[in-house]
C-alpha cells in the first residue's frame, strides 16, 4: 500500500509537500546546482495529485521559492510568482545551463569548488604534479565537451 494513503487530513500532505521540496532542494543541493531531479519532480507531482497546492502556504524563503521558479519554468506548475532581480538572476541562470553545454559544466564545477573546496585542491596538485592522471583527466573530459546532449 502507498505511504500516499497514509495521509489523512490537509496538514499533513502540506508537511509532505514542504519535506518534499526542502529534500529536493537542500539534500540534493539542487538549489545550489540551479536544476530540479526527476526523482524530485516525480514525488511533487503524486503529492500534488492527493491535496491542493496554494503558494501562501510557503513561506517566502528562497528554497522554496527556487523550486517553485524552476518548476513553473518547466511547466510543472502555474504559480506565475513576481520575481526580484536575484530569483530572476537565478532563472536566467537555468535557462543558460539547459541551452548551452559548456556553461552547465563550468557551472557545475563551480559549484563543486565551492562546496568541495578540498577535493578541488588535491585535483588540482594532483592533476599538475602527475602526468597520468593529467593525461587520463584529459581524455576523460575532452569527450564530454564535444558530445551533444
Amino acid at each position: 500500500m502507498p505511504g500516499i494513503n497514509y495521509l489523512k487530513n490537509k496538514n499533513e500532505g502540506e508537511k509532505l509537500i514542504k519535506l518534499c521540496i526542502l529534500n529536493s532542494q537542500i539534500n540534493d543541493q539542487n538549489m545550489i546546482f540551479c536544476r530540479l531531479s526527476l526523482r524530485s519532480i516525480y514525488d511533487f507531482i503524486l503529492i500534488s495529485k492527493s491535496y491542493s497546492i496554494h503558494s501562501y502556504i510557503y513561506p517566502e524563503k528562497f528554497v522554496y521559492r527556487s523550486f517553485f521558479i524552476l518548476s513553473d519554468e518547466l511547466g510543472i506548475t502555474e504559480f506565475k510568482l513576481n520575481l526580484s532581480f536575484f530569483e530572476k538572476v537565478y532563472l536566467f541562470r537555468f535557462k543558460l545551463k539547459s541551452k548551452y553545454k559548456i556553461l552547465r559544466i563550468l557551472d557545475n564545477l563551480a559549484c563543486n569548488c565551492i562546496l568541495f573546496p578540498e577535493k578541488i585542491f588535491y585535483k588540482l596538485g594532483e592533476f599538475l604534479f602527475n602526468k597520468s592522471y593529467r593525461n587520463h583527466t584529459i581524455k576523460k573530459l575532452l569527450p564530454k565537451l564535444y558530445t551533444k546532449t
